[in-house]
């Protein structure tokens, strides 16, 4: 599947404890850049997150699939990349390089 969009930003990382069982629940809530569309996106507990601030980029890695003779297609997030800002770094390598 192929997207025009290549990151979205973090508008909020939600992690709630469940007291009685020491289950945790993890969910972000994303935003298209340069648009105001939002969306709520769950992710489950095997996939380890960093700790996630306001304006992060992030980059999701979907997995598509239908159950057994049902036709609906359903998804899950197999993984999240945290995206850095790469202008720091090429700078960086141009002034080494001068040197």
């Amino acid at each position: 599947m192929f997207s025009y969009v290549e990151f979205l930003e973090v508008v909020e990382f939600h992690v709630s404890k469940i007291s009685n069982t020491d289950r945790m629940s993890q969910a972000l809530t994303l935003k298209i850049p340069r648009t105001k569309t939002k969306f709520h996106v769950q992710i489950c507990n095997r996939i380890r997150l960093p700790d996630l601030k306001k304006g992060d980029k992030v980059k999701l890695v979907l997995d598509f699939y239908t159950c057994a003779r049902s036709k609906m297609l359903r998804w899950t997030v197999r993984d999240v990349i945290l995206l850095h800002d790469l202008s720091n770094v090429k700078t960086e390598i141009v002034k080494k390089s001068k040197k």
